[in-house]
């Protein structure tokens, strides 16, 4: 490793590059983010740039059955792993930062490379990571609906007997008491 004054010194060539490289560790970043996002919509949590897909969905008769989990549990599940993901983004961005720092600037903390990853990241954030959540949000749809249609085929026939012989239970209950009267 090199020390003394030659050290602080980089060249323009060297400065570019480790801007720009410094630029792709931002992309690296928002890609990442991308991943914390896609489990937010895997667990509920709705973007603006999403699709509204509340107007498509078809209830279906029987799986209004299931146990349901209550608003507000929903809502500490929904806000707990967004912190929790939120705290392990930053974790691995500021490791990955001091790691950039050491391997490419020798340790020292140039000006410019906080802009260049803050540039990076709004680049990807605003172009492919608004396509990211767009295609995710619409995948993680597709395949909820495709398991509540699933379980509406399974529960069908089990709901479907419960309510003839529920139904067949009442009617013979109405006709002992009527026939006892």
């Amino acid at each position: 490793m090199i020390s003394g004054p030659s050290m602080l010194m980089m060249t323009l060539p060297e400065q570019i590059y480790v801007f720009l490289r410094a630029i792709l560790m931002g992309v690296f970043f928002g890609a990442l983010y991308d991943f914390f996002r896609v489990t937010r919509v895997i667990f509920g949590v709705r973007y603006s740039s999403a699709p509204v897909r509340d107007k498509k969905r078809k209830t279906f008769p029987y799986l209004d059955r299931l146990p349901v989990i209550s608003s507000g549990t929903v809502s500490v599940i929904r806000s707990v792993t967004v912190i929790i993901g939120d705290v392990i983004f930053f974790v691995i961005c500021g490791v990955g930062m001091s790691v950039f720092i050491y391997r490419y600037c020798s340790g020292i903390i140039r000006f410019y490379v906080f802009p260049g990853a803050v540039l990076g990241f709004a680049a990807y954030y605003n172009s492919i990571g608004r396509l990211v959540i767009y295609v995710s949000d619409a995948i993680v749809f597709f395949i909820l609906s495709v398991i509540k249609r699933l379980l509406y085929i399974i529960l069908f026939p089990f709901a479907f007997l419960s309510d003839r012989i529920r139904k067949s239970i009442k009617n013979k209950r109405k006709k002992a008491e009527n026939e006892s009267e």
